[in-house]
């Protein structure tokens, strides 16, 4: 480990434990949209977590399981599932824009109800101030929305940059940002998302790549992870991951 690296850290699914916020706010964002959703269980969105990666794909989560409430969404193939996104396309962006409008509705009209919903990692919190002496500089890079995560950061005195969606929700454009502000070659930089399918194309980028075995994926997806030379990291022992990845 160098101090002339820098670590990018993903928010939902790495920093945060946001599940919970997220499936109230779909369901409402839904019901706006498309009226009562008959049955809907937590623990059946949370199975499908891993599957989206906007606000939007919440949606398509939630037509999966109401065309099909008993779906098992962690078995779902992935690959069935981009191109779902692909089709539906227009249903996406409509919800997409309701789930958002619902999130700041619930963070400013009942802001203690919508901190409980969600919560930070603790392995990671406590990690934080050495991972901070690690590296030149911490960044969060996010597909979520820019003003909730700097409400959350800082209920526990977070300060850190942060690249949302309203900058990109394309984790490339993000990196490529954080390579020429930072005057920083690709492999200089350290990314760590819970999501295979963002870790890939950065990865291609030279920007090494780890998968938060603690967030929203599944063993089928550690395994993905671990045949293409991507290291799984654990929930406690993140910098000791960086740092074996930094000798490699």
């Amino acid at each position: 480990m160098t101090r002339d690296s820098l670590l990018a850290l993903d928010f939902d699914g790495v920093l945060w434990d946001s599940a919970g916020e997220c499936f109230l706010t779909a369901r409402q964002a839904w019901e706006a949209l498309e009226g009562p959703f008959p049955t809907l269980a937590e623990a059946a969105f949370r199975r499908g977590r891993w599957l989206a990666r906007t606000g939007g794909e919440f949606g398509l989560i939630l037509k999966l399981l109401r065309e099909e409430p008993e779906r098992d969404l962690q078995a779902f193939d992935s690959a069935l599932f981009e191109a779902l996104i692909a089709e539906q396309g227009a249903f996406l962006r409509l919800f997409g824009a309701e789930f958002y409008a619902w999130r700041e509705r619930f963070r400013r009209e009942d802001p203690q109800a919508w901190l409980a919903a969600q919560s930070p990692y603790p392995e990671i919190l406590a990690e934080w101030p050495d991972l901070c002496r690690a590296f030149r500089e911490v960044v969060v890079c996010t597909t979520k929305d820019e003003a909730a995560i700097r409400v959350l950061l800082g209920q526990f005195g977070l300060q850190v940059p942060v690249l949302a969606k309203e900058f990109s929700p394309d984790k490339r454009d993000q990196m490529a940002f954080l390579a020429a502000t930072r005057d920083l070659a690709p492999g200089q930089i350290l990314f760590v998302d819970d999501l295979l399918r963002n870790l890939e194309p950065v990865g291609e980028m030279g920007v090494r790549v780890a998968l938060a075995g603690w967030g929203y994926n599944t063993p089928a997806e550690q395994d993905r992870a671990r045949a293409q030379g991507i290291p799984v990291l654990q929930a406690g022992r993140v910098l000791a991951g960086l740092s074996e990845m930094a000798r490699d």
